[in-house]
């Protein structure tokens, strides 16, 4: 049996520009409004996770 990791991620950030500066933001607090197919598929997938009770 593995022993539990405390080094567990439970929320994941995402990078942007706001007023000319690099902002992390909260990956469960964006909506995507415009992405590749690869991107919205990763947004999707991780939300999932997260709903099954997963952490990273």
């Amino acid at each position: 049996m593995r022993k539990p990791s405390l080094n567990r991620v439970r929320e994941m950030f995402v990078l942007t520009r706001f007023a000319g500066r690099q902002l992390g933001v909260p990956l469960s607090q964006l909506e995507v409004l415009k992405a590749s197919r690869e991107t919205q598929q990763a947004v999707d997938d991780w939300r999932y996770r997260v709903a099954m009770g997963n952490e990273f």
